[in-house]
């Protein structure tokens, strides 16, 4: 091949190879980018989806196992008249709820008394429920249920059973509660996310895989649905998210694929939602493109092509003579000058060939040096390189740590607004059942005198269950009870919407500890009862206050409970709480557990951020390294004391307030 065709063919491959290898590079990466997005917004949507459906339905067996608790409930199957009484009370928690059937049996499966009669019938999904609640275990199932006129619609059933209160172990009855399936899907807005978007299917799965819930979803594209089936029912994890392209190819295509499991309290309220979109519509964008850069690509080389063969024929006849007189200068003929045929830049070519013929010897006498000196400049370069790399990479974990960061912080906020917003929902009723209680008592005593006379006048007679003498006695008692209950509620609530409330972020209150921890203990009364039965509170009469954010403090407090509560192993172990002077300017916080423990190697970095030993059940790690910051922003101390299979102690050291500033 001569010099000409060499010069077009390099001008050629020089210009078309980058195209090509641009084009196949944005491709397949416009391509991998688009499929990514697509599918981790299915994942979104499966996920909500799975969400919404799990703490719906949890919330129903929440609900029904809050009615099996209740001591009206129990209190019906010690007296007479028990399907009446049943029934009343099953109509009444029927009314006020969502359920659309309830059912109390015996200890036998019978029926005692249901809300309806007429709506739905007994059939073999509520038998297996009742065998099941009999046992003493929890139903939740997805099922057809039947009217009475005939007519079947989707439920789901809870059976819940029933222990009796006297001594928590008796198994009285089975609660058996019918909800509409219909207002599962109204109130998670099944139908709307499916309509939404026509290119777009959603399905939902129960804990056993089967379909409950499915928008307009093809025979074949449920067919590919197959795979990612068997990988959800062999996979173990409670949480679990996944996209992926199918590799079955259906009568649209292949299609992408969103699976998410979300895992409720209990394991029969685990769902899995589904998203489903077809790769064609996904790539259309991607394809389009391709074929414009591509046809882009054909009309430059067009152009490149006659470019080349004009400058080729400019190029190759000067630089002919220039590539003889080099190889005679290679052989050692150091005389010859080269010839300078044209003023261009081949011109500047022959004079810069003779200026090399001369310096030469020369170059060669200082390339050893040179040689020396550019290698000592390369190391110095490549230091100062690997010194900027290491900045960057620190740079990028910073962000990345106050991005997530900022995502638990916005989790919080949620929360808090939740948080007050079901404080103010029970803040409520709870006002109208202490303004009736209110009544009730006035109404008792002015009714007494009358009940006394009928007493001495005709003997003791029954009012409901009890005999007069004896309600006589109780009646106080119980309007007492019941009206400290419900100011038990109210402060309950009270506490709730003062930790959920904004804060202003200053750390110049005056704060007092010990009320401190009486709001947080109120606040976590339940949790703290779940998880022992010995809890010890110490705190001392003359804690002085400390200056900072009393919001930020609970919140700190809240997390060292909780994690007490997680690491106990028994609720015959103990958590205790003490607070109490240190020196003569520091107040100490001491929360101590009988848990299993922190390993040694474990102590130095509970702090650290996204340090954490339970990641597989939802730990992010960001807790006690949140609490240790704002202890720090308090000029305080967070520290940590364990020994495996004996216990922790969190201990918080502040600066107290001197008795002058205070006053």
């Amino acid at each position: 091949m001569n010099m000409y065709a060499k010069v077009l063919v390099s001008l050629l491959v020089t210009a078309l190879a980058p195209l090509v290898i641009v084009l196949s590079i944005t491709y397949h990466s416009n391509k991998e980018t688009l499929v990514g997005m697509v599918g981790d917004s299915l994942e979104s949507s499966a996920l909500t989806l799975a969400r919404t459906t799990t703490l719906l339905v949890q919330s129903g067996v929440q609900e029904v196992e809050s009615w099996s608790k209740l001591d009206t409930l129990q209190g019906v199957f010690t007296g007479e008249d028990i399907d009446l009484r049943m029934g009343l009370l099953l109509r009444d928690l029927q009314a006020n709820s969502d359920f659309i059937e309830i059912q109390c049996t015996d200890t036998t499966g019978r029926v005692l008394a249901a809300s309806d009669f007429n709506r739905v019938a007994r059939d073999a999904s509520a038998e297996l429920g009742v065998k099941v609640g009999l046992r003493g275990e929890i139903y939740v199932s997805s099922v057809q249920a039947r009217s009475v006129g005939g007519e079947t619609r989707d439920t789901v059933i809870v059976a819940f059973p029933i222990i009796g209160a006297f001594d928590e172990e008796t198994l009285i009855g089975v609660l058996v509660a019918y909800y509409d399936w219909q207002q599962v899907q109204e109130r998670i807005a099944f139908q709307e996310s499916s309509s939404s978007d026509e290119e777009m299917a959603l399905l939902l799965l129960d804990n056993q895989h089967k379909i409950v819930a499915q928008g307009p979803v093809g025979a074949d594209m449920l067919g590919l649905l197959a795979e990612e089936l068997t990988l959800l029912a062999g996979n173990g994890n409670e949480s679990l998210r996944f996209h992926r392209v199918s590799s079955v190819r259906g009568r649209k295509g292949r299609q992408i694929v969103g699976v998410a499991m979300a895992q409720g309290d209990y394991p029969q309220t685990t769902y899995t939602g589904v998203a489903i979109a077809p790769e064609e519509l996904v790539l259309q964008p991607v394809r389009r493109q391709a074929w414009f850069t591509l046809l882009l690509c054909l009309f430059a080389v067009v152009a490149i092509l006659l470019v080349a063969l004009v400058l080729s024929r400019r190029i190759s006849r000067p630089l002919t003579a220039l590539s003889a007189t080099a190889r005679r200068i290679a052989s050692g003929d150091l005389d010859i000058s080269p010839p300078k045929t044209t003023q261009d830049e081949i011109g500047l070519l022959a004079e810069d060939l003779d200026v090399m013929r001369r310096s030469l010897k020369t170059q060669i006498d200082t390339l050893d040096s040179s040689v020396r000196e550019r290698t000592q400049q390369l190391e110095e370069t490549v230091t100062k390189l690997q010194g900027e790399i290491l900045m960057r990479e620190q740079a990028q974990r910073d962000a990345t740590l106050r991005e997530q960061q900022l995502r638990q912080a916005d989790k919080m906020v949620s929360l808090g607004t939740l948080v007050s917003g079901v404080a103010h929902e029970i803040n409520n009723p709870n006002g109208l059942i202490a303004l009736n209680l209110g009544i009730l008592k006035e109404v008792w005593e002015k009714a007494l005198p009358v009940l006394e006379a009928y007493h001495e006048e005709y003997g003791d007679f029954s009012l409901g269950s009890m005999s007069y003498t004896e309600l006589r006695e109780h009646m106080p008692l119980l309007l007492k009870d019941a009206m400290q209950s419900s100011d038990r509620i109210s402060g309950i609530v009270d506490d709730l919407k003062g930790f959920s409330r904004k804060s202003d972020e200053r750390l110049d209150d005056k704060v007092a500890l010990n009320d401190v921890v009486e709001s947080v203990l109120s606040l976590l009364a339940g949790h703290l009862k779940k998880a022992t039965r010995r809890l010890e509170v110490d705190l001392s009469g003359d804690a002085p206050l400390v200056r900072g954010n009393r919001q930020r403090l609970e919140q700190v407090l809240i997390n060292l409970f909780l994690n007490a509560c997680d690491a106990l192993e028994a609720t015959d172990q103990a958590i205790a709480v003490r607070t109490c002077t240190q020196g003569a300017d520091s107040v100490c916080i001491e929360i101590r557990d009988e848990g299993r423990g922190i390993a040694s190697q474990h102590l130095p970095h509970v702090t650290d951020p996204f340090f954490t030993t339970r990641r597989n059940d939802g730990g992010t790690g960001l807790g006690l390294s949140i609490s240790a910051g704002i202890i720090e922003e308090h000029c305080g101390q967070l520290s940590f004391e364990s020994e495996k299979g004996v216990g922790t102690v969190a201990r918080i050291i502040l600066p107290r307030i001197d008795a002058g500033e205070v006053e």
